[in-house]
């Protein structure tokens, strides 16, 4: 051994052979997994906290940011998110009323069909809008690159929905009352009851902001939220 090996390989190979080496490699050992063991509690503990945070809803100063940063979205180009779905809608009754005219319908019949069609139109309008504010808005943030900026503050998974649910509620109360205050006294149609007709705004446009968040999450390109569009809430929202 002392022809072929040098002073170094020697040392080492009695260092292997010691019975002390075998001690120092099982203590290496121990120590590994205990420190497996630890990172995997540690882990568990961090996921435990993650899960109680996500069930949480206690920053309100955080989604009423959210909130109003939603509501100035669609308040900033009123002229398209506001004024359009009126003029379509005004439109959508021009046009059936000159369409029973030329039929030779009765001024009587005339009326009771715009007063019978504008509800379904106010629903329909409601409902498109709600969607629209929700999905295009995780959709345009996840186009361009954005999406971080809403997702690094602290705010929990609900505590987000909430916001852009709420966004959405918004955006079909502003196109409701709209329509409600220039449409209905246009065909003499005054609400008996503003109390149903809210509920009713409420409800349908908290449905159609969760779809669009959904549809928001699911699409990556505008192509897919127009399929989703033109083949599934177009149908549901004149089917209202």
């Amino acid at each position: 051994s002392h022809i072929f090996f040098n002073s170094s390989t020697r040392s080492s190979l009695q260092l292997i052979v010691s019975p002390n080496f075998i001690v120092s490699k099982s203590r290496i050992k121990s120590y590994t997994m205990k420190k497996k063991i630890n990172k995997e509690i540690v882990n568990h503990s961090h996921m435990v906290q993650v899960n109680n945070k996500s069930n949480n809803f206690s920053n309100l100063v955080g989604v009423y940011t959210l909130v109003i940063r939603e509501k100035r979205r669609f308040t900033t180009i009123w002229t398209q998110t506001l004024l359009a779905p009126i003029v379509t809608s005004g439109l959508f009754i021009l046009i059936f009323s000159f369409v029973f005219m030329d039929r030779g319908q009765g001024s009587e019949v005339n009326e009771n069909y715009s007063q019978f069609l504008a509800p379904g139109i106010l629903m329909m309008v409601t409902l498109q809008n709600a969607f629209a504010n929700t999905s295009s808005s995780i959709l345009v943030s996840k186009v361009n690159g954005n999406i971080v900026d809403t997702l690094m503050p602290p705010l929990t998974a609900i505590e987000l929905t909430v916001g852009f649910m709420s966004g959405g509620i918004l955006r079909g109360l502003f196109v409701a009352s709209g329509v409600l205050i220039v449409i209905f006294p246009s065909v003499g149609l005054i609400p008996s009851n503003i109390f149903l007709i809210f509920i009713f705004i409420l409800l349908g446009s908290m449905t159609f902001s969760l779809m669009g968040i959904l549809v928001g999450i699911y699409c990556n390109k505008f192509d897919q939220m127009s399929a989703v569009n033109n083949f599934l809430i177009t149908p549901l929202s004149f089917l209202s």
